[in-house]
């Protein structure tokens, strides 16, 4: 008589059940030699929890081999019910099997006094046996939260990190004291674990922080880009972000009060904030790093940055009033604060200029004459481009780099780029040669250049020079005379007609940039792919994060419709979802621009939608929104 190939499935709740997967296998393996199997493939999920699927990578893989053509068993055999899983709905349980079944390979349970059959006593006795399963995770966690409440109510640290510029401490029951290191714990139930201040110098950091933090205009972005250019790491020797720097600036322990039960996240299910009259708080029970008055002036001033969002246009002039009396209209703080605010001031009255117009603060020729070039310039560049587009519609399209806010890179045929550079004019030499300067940007040096000379005026193009290669230059700018190497006449373009051919014909031989074989999804102007952080709008490519790409696909496939912000919110590891959702959905409207930024709506206590059609701005808007993201080198 021939066995029955079969599949062994394994799974304990923890790593510290080390007899657990030696005991099912045996017993496996007897009930196989009695029942006429043979075990020719093993799924294990050690350490993982049964309550859902999504963290079992074993029980995953089998049922991705129990539908697969090539699946080379006919049965699954399991210890008992509950090491197929304790889901909470019992449906579930069946459900999984009820896919093994279907493609023709049963699940048997070895342990278990019933046969897998579709006799009503079994029927029911296994679905008892699931309900007894996840009943069993309930009841546990029932009493594992009333411990851990009784344990934080006493001051001692339940579970979880200690954070930057703390501690966990293990108090035995002899009163010995060790600290424990990352990834350590406590073996005894009766030992404790309490939380102390850290190393010197995260302790002196924390206060730096809070310091600063007390100061105007230090927000936690600020603070952060302060710590990094000390070169002050955090506690993993990795930069220094306003995440970071907002929870240690929110964070009670500081002032020694230990808190739990923030957050309910029973049964792996979503996780959700518990009102505060719900929470454990111990006062006291940490030794204090900080003050009080130091962490309730930051708390303040975080309030301050909160409703400055929404304060009046009377209100942002006053402030700019306020800065612009005190202090030099091109000293170090007020451009640090303009540059902190500006966008405000762009967004309420359009430019900078107009703000101070407003407040009747005369700004001066060089800023006044800056801020026009700089308007001008970004307006020949977005002119150039669009020109192209409607040239060679379907060769030519706008690039935008990773964490650049404008667009200054061409792609060509899907696999040449370059780097486009508007020239500025410069006093004419001693012998009235004219010149041009450039400024050189690192990231796009090994880039061919597409040169371009405006008239004086900063009115139109009449000159273009395409450069093959630009890395031997070195510095940031390059001044430029007529006689130049790069404004060499085989470097000229008669006109931009003949710009594909020309940078086609300079290019060959050159490595081109690898063509995409993806399929496109579409989603009105928008094409994108499963697998890609770069979407292209309107011909526009634009790369993102991979957090927001993530969250933008979703939007996109839900085009028209709200999405929850717990559907958006998929990072699993994230404490605080909320904060993080906000952030991910600011860095994504940044990362858009002013021309798409507007397509993702905020639906009030709903969630975000992506808009198929949005309102333009008016063309005054618009071009003022140019002004500000046009820069000084172009």
């Amino acid at each position: 008589m021939s066995l029955i190939p079969a599949a062994q499935y394994l799974r304990m709740s923890t790593d510290d059940q080390p007899n657990s997967l030696a005991t099912q296998r045996d017993k496996i393996q007897r009930y196989a030699a009695t029942h006429g199997f043979n075990v020719v493939a093993t799924y294990d999920d050690p350490g993982k929890s049964g309550l859902e699927i999504r963290n079992r990578p074993g029980l995953r893989q089998l049922i991705s081999d129990v539908i697969s053509e090539d699946c080379r068993f006919k049965a699954i055999l399991v210890y008992d019910v509950s090491r197929w899983g304790r889901f909470q709905d019992i449906d579930e349980s069946a459900y999984y099997e009820f896919i093994c079944r279907r493609a023709g390979v049963l699940v048997h349970y070895c342990a278990e006094q019933f046969e897998n059959d579709a006799k009503l006593p079994n029927v029911i006795l296994k679905n008892l046996k699931r309900t007894m399963a996840a009943e069993y995770s309930r009841e546990l966690s029932i009493k594992i939260s009333a411990a851990h409440r009784r344990m934080a109510a006493d001051g001692y640290h339940v579970g979880g990190r200690a954070g930057y510029g703390l501690r966990r401490m293990l108090i035995k029951a002899n009163g010995h004291l060790e600290v424990l290191e990352s990834g350590e714990c406590k073996n005894l139930i009766s030992d404790r674990v309490v939380l102390v201040p850290g190393p010197k110098d995260e302790v002196e950091c924390v206060r730096m922080i809070f310091r600063l933090a007390a100061k105007p205009g230090y927000s936690p972005r600020i603070i952060a880009e302060e710590l990094n250019r000390r070169k002050v790491p955090y506690s993993d020797n990795t930069p220094w972000d306003y995440i970071r720097i907002y929870r240690i600036l929110h964070n009670e322990r500081f002032i020694g009060n230990a808190r739990w039960g923030v957050r309910d996240t029973q049964f792996h299910n979503p996780i959700q904030r518990r009102p505060r009259s719900e929470w454990i708080l111990k006062p006291g029970a940490i030794p204090a790093i900080i003050s009080t008055k130091q962490f309730t002036n930051a708390q303040k001033r975080a309030d301050e940055r909160f409703t400055r969002r929404h304060c009046s246009k009377q209100d942002i002039l006053d402030r700019l009033a306020t800065i612009v009396r005190h202090e030099k209209p091109l000293s170090g703080k007020h451009m640090k604060m303009w540059r902190l605010l500006r966008q405000i001031w762009i967004r309420r009255f359009g430019s900078i200029l107009r703000a101070y117009e407003l407040i009747g603060y005369k700004s001066t020729k060089h800023m006044r004459n800056s801020m026009t070039a700089h308007s001008k310039i970004h307006s020949l560049r977005m002119k150039l481009f669009e020109d192209l587009k409607q040239l060679f519609p379907s060769r030519i399209r706008m690039v935008c780099f990773y964490g650049a806010q404008r667009f200054r890179v061409l792609e060509l045929d899907n696999r040449i780029r370059m780097a486009v550079y508007i020239c500025r004019h410069r006093e004419h030499s001693v012998s009235g040669e004219p010149r041009w300067m450039v400024g050189i940007r690192d990231r796009y040096r090994n880039l061919p250049a597409l040169l371009c000379l405006p008239d004086k005026s900063l009115s139109r193009l009449t000159d273009f020079y395409f450069v093959k290669d630009i890395s031997n230059t070195t510095g940031v700018y390059r001044l430029m005379p007529s006689a130049d190497p790069w404004l060499a006449e085989e470097n000229r373009l008669k006109s931009l007609d003949e710009f594909c051919s020309f940078a086609t014909r300079v290019m060959e031989g050159h490595p081109p940039t690898p063509i995409r074989t993806q399929a496109f999804s579409v989603v009105g102007d928008v094409l994108f792919t499963n697998d890609n952080s770069t979407f292209i709008i309107d011909g526009i490519e634009i790369p993102l994060s991979t957090p927001n790409a993530a969250i933008f696909r979703l939007l996109l496939q839900s085009a028209g419709r709200v999405v929850p912000r717990a559907a958006l919110t998929h990072a699993g590891t994230v404490r605080d979802k909320d904060l993080y959702l906000n952030i991910q959905i600011g860095e994504l409207r940044r990362a858009l621009g002013p021309q798409f930024q507007r397509r993702i709506a905020t639906v009030r206590n709903a969630g975000y939608m992506y808009q198929k059609t949005v309102q333009r701005f008016d063309d005054v808007l618009m071009k003022r929104l140019q002004e500000d993201n046009a820069d000084f080198t172009g």
